[in-house]
């Protein structure tokens, strides 16, 4: 299959990116919405190679690609053994692999699901993807051509209607199908607490737990959102809204964050601005936020099995609740647009907040 996508496709999706970094999506959904209208796409032109564009999409042609997402498996779609990229150190390899499916096929106890006509993603034995994946794909694809139609809208009428439909292509979803994030608990925190000596680990998961901030928001944090005459900070939200958020623990806070800017001045890859930086010297992506993070986890001795870093969120929201019994404060705190998002975060402690610590 041709790797290179038609010009109007390419342009499209890099418009819709573009457009998502501007609302101040974050940098893990982007990945996300790239690689799932990607996979999209080359599934369309692959079925539909007659010069037809994304446009002549309907309901019927979203309805085949959640047929097809029901039998992927998940895989990365640049992977060259799929697509069939061309390689000069390992064409002289193609003949051995020709031999070893032959060897595999014969001695195959079970006979292997076909690979259904114009499905090049497809792998042998496929397996079905989780119902939360589906949905993520359709919901990905369906933000996608809400901004085409949008976008086009004033100028031509290429997209007049977006084909992926609520009521048709909805996937409801079981509870056996969604995990909850796991609540960090009290001792949880103690043990992430004593396991995070050096500065900067302790300055990351105090700002998680004590400021609920997400991962994007956190890692994009920089010196001029922190106001050390009245312990605030001032940042934009996911979605794009600046926030002042009076942090609790204001003492401990800005202590660590006082500590935290003496060691960066002795660090050579410091800018002045942002706070988190890579060994490239450009701003921290979520992705390796998150691998700090659970690096952190994995290395205490936490009583709870499969803490992430936004059980310390719901942890700030739970108990928030806890000592304020508010749920309106702890909304606005989290900088929700809805109490009812904010209510799903909110679990039952044992044991109430944490007003042993240090500072006010």
């Amino acid at each position: 299959m041709n790797m290179k996508m038609k010009k109007e496709h390419t342009s499209w999706l890099e418009d819709f990116l573009e457009n998502c970094r501007k609302s101040n999506r974050s940098e893990y959904t982007i990945i996300n919405y790239r690689c799932d209208v990607l996979k999209y796409i080359r599934w369309f032109e692959h079925n539909y190679p007659n010069g037809q564009l994304l446009n002549r999409a309907n309901v019927q042609t979203i309805s085949k690609y959640h047929s097809f997402l029901k039998n992927l498996e998940e895989k990365d779609p640049h992977d060259h053994r799929e697509f069939g990229i061309k390689n000069k150190f390992l064409r002289p390899l193609r003949p051995l692999k020709n031999i070893y499916r032959k060897v595999v096929s014969r001695f195959r106890k079970h006979k292997t699901t076909s690979q259904p006509t114009g499905s090049p993603i497809l792998r042998h034995n496929a397996q079905e993807l989780a119902v939360a994946s589906r949905r993520r794909h359709l919901s990905a694809i369906k933000n996608f051509y809400e901004f085409l139609k949008q976008s086009n809208e004033d100028s031509n009428r290429l997209f007049t209607n977006n084909p992926v439909k609520s009521k048709i292509h909805g996937i409801r979803l079981k509870d056996e199908d969604t995990i909850p994030t796991k609540l960090l608990t009290v001792e949880d925190w103690l043990a992430i607490d004593n396991e995070a000596t050096k500065i900067k680990e302790r300055f990351i998961v105090h700002m998680l737990y004590y400021g609920g901030l997400r991962l994007s928001e956190l890692t994009k944090l920089k010196l001029e959102n922190f106001h050390v005459h009245n312990h605030s900070l001032r940042f934009t939200r996911k979605g794009g809204d600046v926030h002042t958020l009076f942090i609790q623990k204001p003492k401990v806070i800005f202590g660590l964050f006082n500590s935290y800017c003496k060691y960066l001045q002795k660090q050579k890859r410091f800018d002045g601005e942002h706070l988190f930086l890579n060994p490239q010297g450009k701003t921290l992506s979520s992705r390796s936020m998150y691998s700090i993070i659970m690096k952190i986890i994995n290395s205490s001795a936490c009583p709870s099995k499969g803490i992430t870093p936004h059980s310390f969120r719901k942890a700030c929201a739970s108990n928030l609740y806890q000592k304020h019994k508010d749920l309106i404060f702890v909304r606005d705190y989290l900088n929700h647009a809805d109490a009812k998002v904010t209510q799903t975060y909110i679990e039952r402690l044992d044991k109430v907040f944490d007003n042993n610590s240090n500072g006010s």
